[in-house]
This record gives C-alpha cells, sequence and structure tokens, in this order.
C-alpha cells in the first residue's frame, strides 16, 4: 500500500471512530477516542485495517500529548489536535 493510501485509511478509521461515538451519544474526547481505536483494532480480521486503526491510536495519542491548552473560563471544551493551524494562520 502507498503512503497516501495508508494516511487516507487511517483518517477513515479514526472518522469511524467518530461516528461511533456520535452515534451511541458518547463524549468525544481523547479518552473515548483512544477506547474505541482500541476495540476496533482487537476487533478487526483484515491486518491492513487493523493497521489503519493502530496509526489512528498512534495519532490520537500523539496528539494528546502536543495538547498543552487550557479551556477557558467560560467553557470546559480543549482542541484535540491543538497543534494543527488555526482559522488566522496562513494557508499555502
Amino acid at each position: 500500500m502507498f503512503p497516501d493510501e495508508e494516511e487516507k485509511l487511517t483518517d477513515i478509521m479514526l472518522g469511524d471512530a467518530v461516528l461511533y461515538l456520535l452515534q451511541e451519544g458518547s463524549a468525544i474526547n481523547v479518552s473515548a477516542l483512544i477506547a474505541t481505536l482500541q476495540k476496533m483494532a482487537e476487533r478487526e480480521e483484515s491486518a491492513i485495517y487493523q493497521q489503519a486503526c493502530l496509526n489512528a491510536l498512534k495519532n490520537v495519542r500523539n496528539s494528546a500529548k502536543l495538547c498543552v491548552c487550557q479551556p477557558d473560563e467560560e467553557s470546559n471544551v480543549l482542541p484535540l489536535f491543538s497543534h494543527f493551524p488555526t482559522a488566522n494562520a496562513t494557508k499555502h
């Protein structure tokens, strides 16, 4: 599989995990994503899809380590992936 295809499949598995949490009415946070992706990887029979789940899991964990944000005083919301450019950043 080509690297771009692997990244795309990883993104799809992360999206599937988020959709599952939405459908269940669960909170979407780092710990819920990690737990869901772990279950998905354990249940997956295809080695390619299992690796994509593990890659998504690694991405979520790495993003959580990078997040040093604190919620503002009016909200309890933290961005999951704070290392990505914000809307005010220059786009290429």
